[in-house]
Order: structure tokens, then C-alpha cells, then sequence
């Protein structure tokens, strides 16, 4: 029997650890000339040269890296990856970490400089082609912490996949800081469905929405130890969302959201904590 795997490149435009990750199902490989991941794919999803993003085993590989150090404790981790991305198989008494060196990194740098003419390719290429140096973050160790969350992230879990792929996509934008707006957005589509997660954990799902949106946030200021003083749900951000979502509202019109870098980092760092406590229950520090 034979398992089909996915295995794609990632650009020297990121921020890497600078450890390899490796998993019996799931491997992000990281060296000076190259960093990738190979993942097995488990659900049947239509997968063609079209699929731009992460699918959600890569997002379940990625967002356990992502969520493993705090970015205020110097673990700021951004995955960008090139596209396409390729799949292979092999048969299933293949040990993939046995066969990094002699099978995977020849064939992903033979893919990645045969693309066929990819029309779309406009990613920067791994250093070995482009030259263009990778960068690591050397303060990104907890190895134990990231499998804890890669065997807890549920591929099938599709609320919680969006909203880990939302996170991971507003870093990878936020590399161009020209696209902060955009980049701002996804963390609220991720907040959103931090929302519901919340909820669903909480058991608030029966409760009217004004009510709801009010015990959801006294439900996390509990778990972060922090005071309730009958604030909404992520309330200091509402303000925000309101400003980006919709072009005339209640604070004014404006040609561009009077959004600021700190807006991004701190809804960032806010969200990371929330994600990691979802799915493992570790508190991290909570504003």
C-alpha cells in the first residue's frame, strides 16, 4: 500500500527556527540551502498546480511551529511557502525521515528548478537557486512543545483549521508591510473563529449573542487571570475591525484605516496565546 505525501518549498522571505522538525507523518526540513515540508496526507482533498496555500496537514505542521514560543520571548516564527507544491508517494513501511537525504531534498530541488514555466511563480526561490540567504530564529527550542501540538491540532477540525490558517497566512502578508491592512484583516477572520472555538469550549452556544459575546470574555479573563470588567469579546480590538471591514462607519471615512504596526503585533501575540491554549491548554501571559 502506498502513502501519498505533499511536499513543497518555503522562501528565504520568511523566519525560520533553525532546528528540523521531523515526524513520522510530517517534516519541515531546514538547512542553509533549503527549507521544506512533507506532509502525508490523510483527508481526500482535490489537490492541483492551483492550490496556492497551505493545505491542512501543512497548516497543522506549520501552525505547532508557530504556536510553540511566544513572539514576545523573542519565538516570532514566519512560514512562507512557495508554491506549487508537489505530491508523491511512497510505500507505507517508508520511513520518511530515513529517506530525507537520498530521496526528498533531490527531488524537491529538482521540482523547484523544473516548475514548467509556472506562470504565477513570483515567490523568491530557496537560497540554493535565488542566493538570496534564509534567516533563522535560534530562540524558536521547544521541540517537545511543537509535537505536543501537532498530535493535538485536528486536521478535521475545520473551524479551528481556518482560523490557524488565517494566523499563518496575516504573518506570511506581513512580511510586505505595504499589505498591513490586508494582514489585519486575517487576524480578525482568526479572532472570529477564535470566537466560536471559545464558545464551543465554554458551552455558550446556547446563550443569546449579546450575552454570549460578554461570557466569552469573562470565560478567557478567568483562564488568564485577568479582571472582567464586562468588556466584549477581544473588545479593544472591535474598534479596528470596524474600521477595516467597513468603509463608512461610526469612527469616520478614511482612504485607508488609520492602522498602525502595533495594531498587527498586538492582536497577534493575543491570538497566539488564545490558539495555543485552545488546542494543548497551556496559559501563556494574556494582556
Amino acid at each position: 500500500m502506498e502513502i501519498e505525501y505533499l511536499i513543497r518549498s518555503y522562501s528565504p522571505i520568511g523566519l525560520y527556527p533553525d532546528k528540523s522538525f521531523l515526524g513520522d507523518d510530517a517534516i519541515l526540513f531546514v538547512s542553509n540551502d533549503i527549507v521544506f515540508s512533507v506532509v502525508s496526507l490523510k483527508q481526500k482533498i482535490q489537490f492541483t498546480s492551483d492550490t496556492f496555500w497551505l493545505l491542512p496537514e501543512e497548516i497543522q505542521l506549520c501552525s505547532a511551529i508557530s504556536l510553540s514560543v511566544n513572539p514576545w520571548e523573542f519565538g516570532k516564527i514566519i512560514l512562507y511557502p512557495n508554491m506549487p507544491g508537489f505530491k508523491v508517494k511512497f510505500n507505507e513501511s517508508v520511513n520518511i525521515q530515513n529517506i530525507i537525504h537520498t530521496e526528498l531534498l533531490p527531488l524537491i530541488k529538482e521540482k523547484m528548478k523544473n516548475r514548467n514555466g509556472y506562470s504565477f511563480d513570483y515567490s523568491i526561490l530557496p537560497t540554493f537557486l535565488s542566493k538570496i540567504q534564509y534567516q533563522f530564529n535560534t530562540n524558536v527550542k521547544n521541540l517537545e512543545r511543537q509535537f505536543q501540538l501537532f498530535n493535538a491540532i485536528n486536521t478535521e477540525n475545520k473551524l479551528l483549521i481556518r482560523g490557524l490558517d488565517s494566523l499563518l497566512k496575516s504573518n506570511a502578508l506581513y512580511c510586505h508591510p505595504q499589505f498591513l491592512i490586508e494582514a489585519c484583516s486575517l487576524l480578525h477572520i482568526s479572532m472570529e473563529a477564535s470566537y466560536h472555538l471559545v464558545c464551543e469550549k465554554a458551552e455558550l452556544n446556547d446563550l443569546k449573542p449579546k450575552l454570549k459575546v460578554k461570557k466569552a470574555q469573562e470565560y478567557l479573563s478567568k483562564i488568564f487571570g485577568n479582571d472582567y470588567e464586562g468588556q466584549k469579546y477581544f473588545e479593544s480590538y472591535y474598534e479596528d475591525r470596524i474600521k477595516i471591514v467597513h468603509p463608512i462607519n461610526r469612527f469616520g471615512l478614511y482612504s485607508q484605516p488609520p492602522i498602525e504596526p502595533d495594531d498587527f503585533f498586538d492582536l497577534y501575540e493575543d491570538l497566539i496565546s488564545l490558539y495555543t491554549y485552545l488546542v494543548v491548554g497551556h496559559i501563556n501571559v494574556f494582556p
